[in-house]
């Protein structure tokens, strides 16, 4: 199913069937379930369609004494159902044929999550199926993947799981050394900042500083000076109308 009829699912079957799913929350006074586990459910209910999901769930839900589905259980009711379906025996660890596709996180804000890589499975799990399939459903997952939970995702053709693993060592310890870096450039930067604040601050106080002598600040001393300077100017110009208005 779409991403949009997997929102629709979770609504109107699994939040009806389980209406205690999810914390309490003592602000709204309401049961939150959180995005990581919407997106958990999103991404599983997408393998599979509506009416295939609706039958798992109904055997998930006779089968539940819990509060919350378990998405594990889910999957297994699923893929059997799928498996009986297809007239086939249910699918086991040992019968899957590895693809040798996967596709990895290469890049994402949070550096912990770098390197995360998945496998690339194609209908039927048991024959080995040609490498276009798998080029193309890699692409496909690549693509869910990101809009489901961001960041860069790349696939990697004809590889094993042990070489996927190194890689994803390699490329955590990488993104752990740049979040390290940039954190030290930020609070550098910060730091330069705060000293030019504090350069600013030390400008004003000492313009606001009291003289030795007077005890007044550098810029009301200018003030008074000036204000002095021009009452001197006007009481020598009233002299001088004084004196030109007398009779003799």
């Amino acid at each position: 199913m779409l991403k949009l009829d997997a929102k629709n699912f979770i609504e109107q079957e699994i939040l009806t069937r389980w209406p205690k799913w999810g914390a309490w929350d003592k602000k709204t006074g309401e049961r939150i379930v959180t995005d990581q586990e919407l997106e958990s459910w999103i991404g599983i209910l997408m393998e599979f369609d509506p009416q295939m999901a609706k039958q798992a769930l109904e055997q998930l839900y006779r089968d539940s004494n819990s509060d919350s589905p378990n998405p594990k259980k889910f999957i297994v009711f699923a893929r059997d159902i799928r498996a009986a379906k297809n007239n086939s025996k249910p699918i086991t660890k040992k019968t899957i044929v590895e693809s040798g596709y996967f596709v990895q996180l290469v890049a994402h804000d949070d550096w912990r999550k770098v390197g995360q890589f998945q496998p690339i499975y194609v209908e039927p799990l048991t024959v080995r199926q040609p490498d276009a399939v798998y080029e193309k459903a890699m692409n496909q997952f690549a693509a869910r993947l990101k809009e489901l939970y961001g960041g860069q995702w790349i696939g990697f053709a004809k590889t094993t799981h042990y070489e996927m693993s190194k890689r994803r060592f390699e490329l955590h310890r990488l993104a752990k050394e740049q979040a390290v870096q940039a954190a030290i450039e930020e609070q550098q930067l910060q730091e330069k900042v705060n000293d030019a604040v504090q350069a600013d601050l030390v400008k004003i106080a000492n313009k606001l500083r009291p003289n030795d002598d007077t005890g007044v600040s550098h810029e009301t001393n200018e003030y008074e000076t000036g204000l002095n300077n021009s009452q001197s100017q006007a009481v020598e110009a009233d002299v001088e109308d004084f004196e030109d208005d007398r009779p003799f």
